[in-house]
């Protein structure tokens, strides 16, 4: 089926580079990342021989591939790639928009599981002050930026901070999300977490698990993994309660 789609296309086809770039999504979410990587390679090749080299296409399949990079868990060469695509567009005219935000979200998560905790939050506050300047003040975005910053504050153990935001993000998708959405559910878990290991306050962790369990059991399959994930910290505080 690949091979006859680009068999489609003549050699200098616009839309080619577009159809491995495109190919190369399909192979990444399939988990086929050796043929992701010939793909998306294949598109890079087309792009710095047909485009200008600032094109915001060349930036896109700099990013797919870091992304799939992250995906193999090899952060460090994620990082070589995002890097790329974060260059082209600052380097000509600074331009700051909601994709360069996102490369600095993805810069942020692949320091974060490297455990470089300073660079992390260095980069997630850049995504988080960009994306200020676009959005609303009440923007899943923008919730979804928060969560990411107290995830790696919790992680460094900065658990006071890691409240404080999700706090904010659970603040915002009250406002901006529909009533019982899985991402409220999840920051309630995040909050009953650190509620539960650093406040060692199990009635308010457990309050906070009940609200995400009653969530995801409106929004979520009966079966889903979240649903046995919040009912086995529900158990685990009782246990601690008891």
């Amino acid at each position: 089926m690949d091979d006859f789609l680009l068999n489609e296309l003549v050699p200098n086809d616009p839309q080619l580079t577009q159809c491995y770039h495109n190919l190369g999504n399909i192979a990444a979410m399939t988990e086929e990342y050796d043929k992701a990587f010939c793909y998306l390679s294949k598109a890079l090749e087309l792009d710095l021989k047909t485009v200008p080299i600032d094109d915001s296409s060349t930036g896109i399949t700099y990013m797919t591939i870091g992304n799939v990079y992250q995906l193999k868990e090899d952060y460090e060469n994620a990082l070589i790639y995002y890097r790329k695509a974060l260059d082209l567009k600052l380097k000509p005219v600074g331009q700051i928009d909601l994709e360069t935000t996102t490369i600095y979200m993805n810069i942020g998560i692949a320091y974060w599981r490297l455990r470089n905790y300073d660079s992390a939050v260095e980069n997630l506050n850049e995504c988080l002050r960009v994306r200020a300047t676009i959005y609303p003040e009440a923007h899943p975005d923008l919730a979804e930026t928060l969560v990411n910053i107290g995830l790696v504050e919790k992680a460094r153990g900065e658990y006071a901070n890691a409240l404080s935001l999700y706090n904010k993000a659970l603040e915002i998708q009250l406002t901006c999300l529909p009533e019982n959405h899985p991402h409220q559910a999840a920051t309630y878990m995040n909050i009953g977490a650190v509620q539960g290991e650093y406040d060692q306050n199990y009635e308010s962790a457990l309050a906070s698990f009940d609200r995400a369990l009653n969530i995801f059991r409106i929004s979520m399959p009966p079966s889903h993994v979240y649903i046995q994930i919040a009912e086995e910290n529900i158990e685990e505080i009782r246990g601690k309660m008891a």
